[in-house]
């Protein structure tokens, strides 16, 4: 897989939609791909996983106590709250056909947000918007970059006002990045 592809579907999830293409780099560097066969479950609710997951091909279903959820496709995503606080999965994902993901694990991506607080900084905002737009009251410092602690804290948040922890890629119009 070319690291373009792996550029492009990282640019396109909402969390790491404002990272200049130096910090894409070094998140797809980060990265790793593995493949599921249609019925495997990728992550499983109520169980520990270490990483956040992007779809680059495939069909896979999200399902909360057994109730189908969601559909994801390629450029879907999933994990992105558990890479950062590390709690348990709030949903089963299972391949629905032969599915390739981008696995970012949270350690690296731990690394990442302690050496270049621009990244802690984008993700505490995406975080802090999220929140005010599931109706919680947060307060707007995007000046200094939250520490892991803080942003462990607005996954928390996240977790009880939206209990969602996966999604579609951005479908709003995009500058064009060339990798």
């Amino acid at each position: 897989m070319v690291i373009s592809e792996h550029l492009a579907r990282l640019s396109a999830v909402p969390l790491f939609g404002s990272l200049s293409r130096r910090q894409l780099r070094a998140l797809a560097r980060a990265t790793a791909r593995e493949q599921f066969d249609p019925g495997n479950r990728i992550v499983r609710e109520r169980e520990a996983d270490d990483g956040f997951y992007v779809l680059q091909e495939g069909e896979a279903a999200v399902t909360v106590a057994g109730d189908r959820k969601a559909s994801l496709e390629p450029g879907g995503y999933f994990g992105e709250m558990a890479v950062i606080d590390g709690r348990p999965r709030s949903a089963t994902v299972t391949a629905e056909t032969r599915v390739t993901v981008l696995k970012l694990p949270s350690a690296p991506f731990a690394r990442l947000l302690d050496r270049d607080p621009s990244i802690a900084r984008a993700v505490g905002a995406e975080l802090r918007r999220r929140l005010r737009d599931a109706g919680a009251v947060v307060p707007d410092t995007d000046v200094d970059p939250p520490d892991r602690d803080g942003l462990v804290q607005m996954c928390r948040q996240l977790r009880i006002v939206r209990q969602t922890d996966w999604g579609q890629p951005r479908r709003t119009r995009r500058r064009w990045l060339p990798f």
